[in-house]
């Protein structure tokens, strides 16, 4: 046993400095082993049924991924974290469900019903709620980072006053092609105020505790008076969002928006993108602003926009502003590759299974080169180093990829 082990990893005069291990033809068949098992591994990955994608369990676990991000970038910022609330878990399904069975993206479904109506439905007594949605994803991490790039759905993440979260995802069409709906849900329960009791003294008359000041009003004349300004009211069904391809791998962005009143200023913000409104002969606003992707990467990730409104008056109205077509992208091998280790990964040993092996390989490869260099440093064989070092760089890009 001694002997074999000398001959196949260490340098010496009776194998000619060469350890049989390294051999070209080992080399050479360890190459190809290595590269079968990659090209199985990303087989499965590119022929698997997009069922196994949407399964009970791999949702629950994504569901559980984007709560567990959303309560590190809270903690990050000395937030306190958000509970799970089976409430607003039940919103938020009653959500998705609706944009899927509808095939519509938008925080008001086709009948006009915004969030306080999911809430309602879901039984949830809340003050303050709030909803981040999505659309199309593959990869969980790159959900997320869109809504951190969305200001407005950053905010949510990260609003002080919210202290409970439910989440939904679902598969389902959109123009009648397979995708996947996120609804985050965030609110803050209503605590329901006892009525106050009266102390009474030992006499029949009730000690008073408190005393509401009188207003002071004061008269101005009609010229110091302000003047009255008109407060913004928008208009969902007339306003939207599209867009177009350029020729130079950019995209450009569109929105035409139908608001009335004394407005001060108005824009719409999509992920980390602003389009600058001002007001058209025709009445309306329109912006819109070239960014520098193309409709496959901006689209990877689907996300509502939100238009701001600053009225003369002072007062700041955000809505939701449709989007006339989206797209809706076919998965590319690398993207189905990456899809399946990110979600089936808990699931399926296999690409576990495959990383490790090429780590124990690695390893054992670069120990079995150490020897050889350092154990007879002046009998060197330059092709078995070179040969070795090229089979070490298979293996990495193997674990890495």
């Amino acid at each position: 046993m001694k002997n074999t082990l000398k001959k196949y990893f260490i340098p010496h005069e009776e194998n000619n400095y060469h350890p049989h291990i390294l051999h070209t033809k080992r080399i050479l068949f360890y190459s190809f082993l290595f590269i079968l098992i990659k090209s199985i591994v990303v087989g499965t990955a590119l022929f698997m049924p997009d069922a196994v994608y949407v399964s009970e369990d791999v949702m629950a676990a994504e569901q559980s991924k984007i709560i567990e991000l959303t309560n590190e970038l809270r903690s990050t910022k000395g937030l306190s974290t958000l509970d799970e609330n089976s409430l607003l878990n039940l919103s938020a399904l009653l959500k998705a469900d609706d944009m899927a069975d509808k095939q519509y993206f938008s925080h008001a479904n086709p009948d006009g019903k915004r969030l306080a109506y999911f809430l309602d439905t879901a039984g949830y007594n809340y003050s303050i709620a709030g909803e981040n949605l999505a659309m199309g994803y593959s990869d969980v991490n790159e959900l997320f980072q869109a809504w951190l790039d969305s200001p407005t759905h950053y905010n949510n993440l990260i609003d002080e006053d919210y202290l409970e979260t439910g989440l939904a995802i679902i598969p389902g069409l959109y123009n009648n092609i397979p995708t996947t709906y996120a609804a985050h849900h965030f609110g803050k329960p209503k605590v329901v105020k006892q009525k106050a009791e009266i102390l009474e003294t030992g006499t029949s008359t009730p000690i008073l505790v408190a005393i509401e000041p009188a207003r002071v009003e004061e008269v101005l004349s009609e010229k110091e008076k302000p003047k009255k300004s008109n407060p913004p009211i928008y208009n969902t069904d007339t306003s939207y969002l599209t867009w177009e391809d350029t020729d130079e791998d950019q995209l450009a962005l569109q929105a035409v928006v139908d608001v009335s009143g004394d407005i001060e200023n108005a824009f719409v913000n999509i992920r980390q993108y602003t389009i600058p409104l001002t007001l058209n002969i025709d009445g309306l606003y329109r912006g819109e602003t070239i960014i520098p992707e193309t409709s496959d990467n901006f689209f990877s990730v689907v996300m509502p926009g939100i238009i701001t409104i600053q009225g003369a008056d002072g007062s700041i109205l955000e809505e939701n502003i449709s989007w006339t077509y989206v797209k809706i992208l076919d998965k590319s091998p690398e993207q189905k590759y990456t899809m399946a280790k990110s979600r089936l990964g808990t699931f399926t040993s296999i690409f576990d299974t495959s990383k490790n092996i090429y780590l124990i390989f690695l390893i054992f490869f670069a120990i079995a080169l150490a020897l050889k260099i350092s154990i007879e440093i002046k009998k060197q064989h330059p092709h078995v180093i070179l040969q070795t070092c090229a089979l070490l760089t298979i293996l990495t890009a193997m674990y890495l990829f």
